[in-house]
């Protein structure tokens, strides 16, 4: 995916009515609900706007962190677990905690 804060406000129009449109075609998501990941973590406040326009229900960055019932749920912090980090329950307990 391109990185949506380098295109133009039309490019992203197009791109995230496009990604919509095929996971929906695919069965891959439910059209009732649909979240969606800013490329490469990428978004500004307007990017936030317009995956909500596009009829996204909630958009992840990857900024590190929780995530609070007052929150804009189209810019959620996440945490990061990879393969490596579950290898141990001490491992996943320390990333979940924040201290990896």
């Amino acid at each position: 995916h391109p990185i949506l804060s380098t295109l133009t406000e039309e490019e992203v129009e197009n791109e995230l009515k496009k990604s919509r449109n095929i996971l929906i075609s695919y069965r891959v998501v439910n059209p009732a609900f649909i979240a969606f990941s800013y490329p490469n973590g990428n978004f500004t406040n307007r990017l936030s706007e317009m995956v909500r326009e596009a009829g996204y229900h909630l958009a992840v960055t990857t900024q590190q962190g929780w995530n609070r019932d007052s929150d804009n749920p189209y810019t959620l912090h996440r945490i990061a677990i990879h393969q490596d980090i579950t290898s141990t329950e001490a491992m996943f307990g320390s990333r979940i905690v924040n201290i990896l």
